[in-house]
């Protein structure tokens, strides 16, 4: 029984010396101390999951919180309990999920590696709704090579060949885990991108996008130049790229614009490619502009805007000109609409002219009639063209205006654009960062 050993040996200092009694007996009464203290602590985890479960989902995140902090400062007595509820089983119900997340936000915060191994039978065993919650805590746990080995060993025999939407999802979640533990292993990288599975594909390449795990980009490379099967994970691939940022080489930037130009390449992933182009400087403008100078997308005018964006922000001064003309017009023939405004400052942030979005944006806010625009998508507007000027301090004032919760707000500015603002000092004051 885990934890006995150490009564042992205080009972052994403090026994008086001569005392007969044997080592049976002392690990017997050990035991009995040991069953009163999970005794104990099993009636207060119980206590803490009847205040969870007599709350309304979901709950607010203060209390669960509280409630996580409380159950980790239980201490190893409550950890047996608290792992027993990581899996709320088949087709569980909105409570039992929310216990199985508490149990692992206050098992995160805890001493875990004498509970490894049991996390690990759990984890073989578990129904596919625990078994996120179970790996989050394994991570936390800092598993060693031979118990990263045994994860592998279950993944294989039981998420693998995973068929069933929901079973894909879990594999993916696994997969997640298991390459932000084990991304070095380009072996096992290089099986999971050449497998004739095409889900499993899919699944590597958000896991690794997720893991943003940089030590694959090779492998990743040989899906990006294959040009049969680069279509197929287009929005996989973009994913990807954009998470390792600093890996990427100009003719992968050019690889990306030569997917987005093939025809079988899903429009959405089309569309996102072109907006994209923006975040990658290693390809040259000029590249840039010469790759998409030979795509015809005259038949789908947002694709072909999306295209003349793209090529304005590679300095084609005719692709600006053109892609301004039914957004001047607007403004011209409705001057009084704040939306004729926020379109063409959206354009203009589309095109990296952060100056001109500002002026415009400021335009509509004195316009502005709806509580939508003044209170929501003009303030948010203007502090992404302030973060594309590292004007940070203007970011943070603007997102203060934003009337949405701080929840959403955090959500609406987690994406790249905001990433250096939400290091800055203006971004930990903001969101409570100590």
């Amino acid at each position: 029984m885990p934890g006995v050993l150490p009564w042992v040996c205080a009972w052994l200092l403090v026994w008086p010396s001569g005392a007969a009694q044997s080592l049976e007996e002392l690990l017997e009464r050990a035991r009995q101390q040991q069953a009163q203290l999970e005794q104990a602590s099993s009636q207060k985890v119980q206590a803490l999951f009847d205040r969870h479960d007599a709350t309304a989902q979901p709950i607010p995140k203060t209390l669960r919180e509280s409630l996580a902090a409380d159950l980790a400062g239980l201490g190893a007595a409550a950890a047996g309990r608290l792992i027993q509820n990581l899996d709320p089983g088949l087709n569980p119900d909105l409570t039992a999920r929310s216990r199985a997340q508490l149990c692992a936000s206050a098992l995160t915060r805890m001493e875990l590696s004498a509970h490894v191994a049991r996390l690990l039978a759990l984890l073989e065993q578990s129904s596919p709704a625990g078994v996120a919650a179970i790996l989050e805590v394994l991570s936390a746990a800092s598993p060693g090579p031979d118990q990263i080995a045994r994860m592998h060993a279950i993944f294989d025999a039981k998420w693998r060949g995973a068929k069933l939407e929901s079973e894909e999802e879990v594999r993916a979640t696994f997969l997640a885990r298991l390459l932000a533990l084990d991304g070095g292993n380009l072996e096992f990288v290089d099986g999971l991108l050449s497998a004739k599975d095409s889900g499993l594909v899919q699944s590597a390449l958000l896991a690794l996008g997720q893991a943003a795990v940089a030590s694959a980009t090779p492998a990743v490379r040989k899906l990006l130049f294959d040009p049969e099967l680069a279509p197929r994970y287009a929005p996989s691939l973009l994913l990807y790229f954009r998470s390792v940022a600093a890996q990427v080489s100009p003719k992968d930037v050019l690889a990306l614009v030569a997917v987005a130009m093939q025809a079988p390449t899903d429009r959405k992933a089309k569309l996102d490619i072109l907006e994209s182009l923006g975040e990658f400087s290693q390809a040259s403008p000029a590249d840039v502009r010469r790759a998409m100078e030979r795509w015809d997308v005259t038949s789908d005018p947002l694709l072909k805007e999306a295209v003349q964006v793209a090529l304005a922000r590679a300095g084609d001064r005719a692709a600006r000109r053109d892609v301004l003309v039914s957004y001047d017009k607007d403004v011209e023939n409705n001057p009084r609409q704040p939306s004729a405004w926020t379109r063409r400052a959206e354009l203009y942030l589309r095109m990296n002219d952060a100056d001109l979005a500002i002026k415009d944006f400021k335009e509509a806010i004195g316009l502005a009639k709806s509580d939508y625009e003044v209170k929501t998508e003009v303030p948010l507007g203007l502090a992404r063209a302030y973060a594309r000027k590292g004007r940070f301090k203007d970011v943070a004032d603007w997102l203060r205006k934003v009337q949405v919760s701080a929840a959403k707000l955090q959500e609406w500015t987690s994406t790249n654009e905001f990433a250096e603002f939400r290091k800055s000092k203006y971004g930990q004051e903001l969101f409570g960062v100590q």
